[in-house]
């Protein structure tokens, strides 16, 4: 059809020796960060196509990738010990600030489109937000299901949760009342669980 645009490979990477577990665009486009279950994490300068920066992490594994709006990156663990959120600054290769408090594996990582808050969803069945300033969460949701997922509108000013076959639609500054809406989604298993939840770029 006339018109359509043609999209191809422009350049491949195969640098990873093992399965890559999370990938984030930061806000402009301009930057990739990667994660894979060889314990490391890369940066990516999408305008040239090339390898920025290389990060080991053994200790932790790394997992859940996501840029700040500084293009400073979030990350959770990948391993069966430690359940530590870390705000990694990749420029210098160091650790800014640990966020403590899940109990069991983060499964779902929302940085908020409006400013430096961002959620999480763990198998220790609990949503929590936090602010990049401060080491202690900003507020709890306890789910009583051990996989959910969550995502920002693209105002940041709702998130919703999805757990089993359910929606739940949140007011970010009032979301401890509960949510506002909810939808029911038709699965053909109802144990189903979610992997990932998106909106899209309008709403």
């Amino acid at each position: 059809m006339a018109g359509n645009r043609v999209f191809g490979v422009g350049r491949t990477f195969d640098d990873y020796t093992s399965t890559i577990n999370s990938m984030d665009f930061n806000k402009t486009g301009t930057l990739l960060v990667t994660s894979a279950n060889d314990d490391t994490l890369r940066v990516y300068d999408c305008m040239d196509g090339m390898e920025k920066t290389k990060i080991p992490s053994k200790k932790y594994g790394v997992d859940q990738v996501r840029f700040t709006q500084t293009d400073n990156v979030i990350c959770g663990s990948n391993n069966s010990h430690d359940f530590t959120l870390r705000l990694l600054c990749p420029q210098e290769n160091k650790y800014l600030r640990y966020f403590s408090g899940h109990r069991a594996k983060v499964q779902s990582l929302e940085m908020s489109p409006l400013d430096e808050s961002f959620l999480s969803s763990s198998e220790d069945g609990t949503i929590r937000l936090w602010d990049i300033r401060s080491q202690a969460a900003q507020g709890l949701m306890r789910t009583q299901s051990d996989h959910s997922s969550v995502a920002y509108d693209p105002s940041g000013l709702v998130f919703v949760v999805g757990i089993r076959n359910t929606i739940a639609f949140y007011d970010r500054r009032n979301f401890q009342t509960g949510p506002f809406t909810t939808a029911t989604i038709q699965h053909a298993n109802p144990e189903c669980h979610w992997n990932s939840i998106r909106f899209r770029n309008y709403g």
